[in-house]
């Protein structure tokens, strides 16, 4: 498993500590940010709608260095780093410098390193077939959520949820690669969920204007508990996670197949 998820893992490290670093930057990005959001607040500082610069407060405090060389994607949109590389809009604005399209990458990837090792599914036409069903489910859910979003209900938790069990379809037709992109999902999307939770508590709850904590109209005005539900906690735990999975079960089994197809073709070739 640590062979085939190196470059996953790689991507996530930004979230993790560092093993030649000591005190405040041994703990998660999050506990940094926590550092610097309370030393900018005790400074008379903040976020808010304006430039952050980290260039200088690092050449006294290393704590302040560590987000801006660990989380590139805060910091652009801290910065207001041009687009299409960075994006403060709601949902990170197709933002280059993103993770919502990793899975279109990893997906294949992690399908080819279980197949490279001979774990593959017992059939090619029931991990596809599956794969397929999920993102179909996803999609469902996903137009159900768009519906009734604008005045949630429990209709709207019970599309989030239809989004999560998306996830869990491909699993069926291929287990491995489903716990696979599963783990990734969760792994990937806890630290968001973590960075929103400190961007949406911002000065005072107005945000640090990143899309990290923008709020659509109907939860401008809402408690930070209801925003956070309905912004953080429901999208990066459901919708997100069967995005990852879904769409990643359908890239890397139709990749493995056509590589499969191939390499039976070869020989006849010859």
């Amino acid at each position: 498993m640590v062979a085939f998820c190196s470059p996953p893992t790689a991507y996530c490290l930004p979230f993790f500590p560092s093993p030649n670093r000591k005190g405040v930057q041994k703990t998660l990005s999050c506990g940094s940010i926590w550092t610097i959001s309370h030393k900018l607040k005790a400074k008379g500082g903040s976020y808010g709608r304006e430039k952050v610069n980290f260039h200088h407060e690092s050449n006294h405090d290393s704590s302040f260095d560590y987000p801006r060389r660990y989380h590139p994607r805060l910091v652009g949109e801290l910065e207001r780093w041009p687009k299409p590389w960075f994006s403060a809009a709601a949902g990170g604005g197709g933002a280059i410098i993103g993770i919502s399209w990793l899975p279109i990458i990893f997906g294949p990837y992690f399908a080819l390193k279980l197949a490279g090792v001979g774990d593959r599914p017992s059939s090619v036409g029931k991990a596809v077939g599956f794969a397929v069903l999920g993102l179909v489910v996803f999609v469902l859910g996903g137009l159900l959520i768009g519906a009734t979003f604008s005045h949630p209900s429990i209709l709207t938790l019970v599309a989030f949820l239809v989004t999560l069990a998306a996830a869990f379809i491909p699993g069926i037709g291929w287990r491995s690669l489903g716990n696979t992109l599963l783990a990734y999902a969760f792994a990937a999307r806890i630290p968001v969920l973590i960075v929103m939770f400190f961007a949406m508590r911002g000065n005072g709850g107005q945000g640090w204007g990143t899309h990290y904590d923008v709020a659509a109209p109907m939860f401008a005005q809402a408690s930070f508990a209801r925003k956070f539900l309905y912004e953080a906690i429901l999208p990066q735990m459901t919708l997100w996670i069967g995005w990852t999975v879904a769409v990643g079960a359908v890239i890397g089994v139709l990749v493995v197949a056509v590589v499969r197809r191939g390499k039976q073709a070869a020989p006849a070739a010859v």
